[in-house]
């Protein structure tokens, strides 16, 4: 019997029904779950019951959103880099795969988008094509190959479809992990996460933006020698391909498995701290995406190497001025100039009520904890700090009734959260003092 290709539903009704199936099994797993725990009647008996639960979920998750890829898939990426204050470690070691170890799609299917993305003629210039390819990730699969110079390149490959089909995805994945989000009866707000993936998937999607902005952000990045961004290899480019030189290194989440030194930890924390710094304070060009799959480490020399560049956001000279100086009021303490601050900013409508500024100034106020000087070394492992800082902004979106919710601020804190909770894995205490007057 002939092998059946791994290929992907491209109609809106097949994707759909897919995710349907999704969503009954986790609805059955849960009803399961509760029959059998209703026949307990001590906590600790009905604890190990519902981490069975989210671990079967989350492998349900998995397993189906990996092979619908596009919206589906980064929804999986992002419960397991967002959920992890309240699902088990078993279930978010399984989620972590749609980071780094996502189902692949058959070549065939890829090559037939290859060829009509940018020819047969310019693909045959390409050697040692390898049509394995090295990564899948939630928009295309990487492939290695080399230019007649013998230059080593990857290629990411867009899927089929997947373009096409992100806003009927969205609509139907907000029914779809609701399941595995309800944990220790809490609701969690899901609207303005699943907006914002909208968003992001549809720039990385455009990939004629993504080799814009890989040129910028490499133009930029230049000259800090702790950085490593591959380089755009313009000829074997187009709406659906994206080449550019092969960097060595492995993704940050494998690096960490092989317990680095205290010094080598320390060395990569910093530098992923660092990058952020520079796009938002210097350049106004900040990669938006927190994905730790965006995030490799090149071992010898040891250096931080900065990859997929879709999601990357411009911000003017005005919103940073004015961002300062909200921080800056913040640090004061003066209730006065965090409000005429925020408003200077554009961020509410002054009809708003005092309990939404509350919430907003509360958001704010947790974003410069890190900075006190009391809290130095600050500790990015502390269990605590990125989940407030994650709830507080939901909080505000919520709270929010007459002004559309500024994106380019949750936007931004979204990124500063993955990249704290990236700090947080890496297990790191840094002392931030000198980064504060940045």
């Amino acid at each position: 019997m002939a092998k059946k290709k791994k290929t992907l539903p491209k109609s809106a009704f097949k994707r759909s029904m897919k995710l349907f199936g999704t969503a009954a099994q986790i609805a059955s797993k849960e009803i399961g779950s509760k029959v059998k725990t209703s026949l307990k009647n001590k906590l600790d008996e009905k604890a190990p019951e519902m981490v069975k639960l989210r671990i079967a979920q989350a492998k349900i998750l998995t397993e189906n959103l990996g092979q619908l890829k596009g919206a589906a898939m980064k929804v999986g990426q992002m419960l397991g880099t967002e959920a992890s204050d309240f699902l088990p470690q078993e279930a978010l070691d399984i989620l972590s795969k749609l980071q780094s170890d996502a189902p692949k799609v058959d070549f065939d299917v890829m090559y037939e988008q290859i060829i009509s993305d940018i020819g047969e003629k310019k693909f045959k210039k390409l050697k040692n094509f390898n049509e394995e390819p090295i990564a899948s990730a939630s928009i295309g699969q990487v492939y290695e190959a080399e230019l007649e110079d013998g230059t080593e390149v990857v290629l990411k490959v867009q899927y089929p479809g997947v373009a096409d089909s992100i806003h009927s995805d969205i609509k139907m994945l907000k029914k779809v992990v609701e399941p595995l989000l309800k944990v220790s009866g809490r609701r969690i707000d899901l609207d303005e996460i699943f907006e914002e993936i909208a968003d992001t998937l549809a720039l990385e999607a455009d990939y004629v933006n993504e080799k814009k902005a890989t040129i910028k952000y490499g133009n930029n990045i230049s000259g800090h020698d702790q950085f490593i961004v591959p380089e755009v290899v313009e000829e074997f480019c187009g709406k659906r391909v994206l080449c550019t030189t092969k960097v060595n290194g492995i993704p940050i989440s494998k690096w960490l498995k092989k317990n680095p030194s205290k010094k080598a930890r320390h060395q990569i924390g910093k530098s992923v701290l660092d990058s952020f710094m520079l796009e938002f304070y210097e350049w106004r060009f900040v990669q938006t995406d927190p994905n730790f799959g965006n995030y490799f480490v090149q071992e010898k020399p040891l250096k931080l190497v900065l990859l997929d560049f879709g999601s990357t956001k411009s911000y003017t000279k005005t919103f940073i001025k004015n961002y300062k100086k909200l921080l800056n009021a913040i640090k004061s303490g003066d209730y006065d100039k965090i409000i005429d601050a925020h408003y200077d900013l554009g961020m509410l409508d002054e009809r708003e009520s005092d309990e939404t500024k509350d919430k907003f100034i509360e958001m704010l106020k947790i974003s410069v904890e890190p900075f006190d000087p009391e809290n130095q070394p600050f500790n990015f492992a502390d269990p605590d700090y990125s989940k407030r800082s994650r709830d507080s902004v939901g909080a505000f979106a919520a709270a929010l009734k007459y002004t559309p919710p500024p994106r380019d601020l949750l936007f931004l804190h979204r990124k500063l959260g993955g990249v704290f909770n990236l700090m947080k894995n890496i297990d790191l205490k840094l002392d931030l003092t000198d980064y504060w007057p940045e």
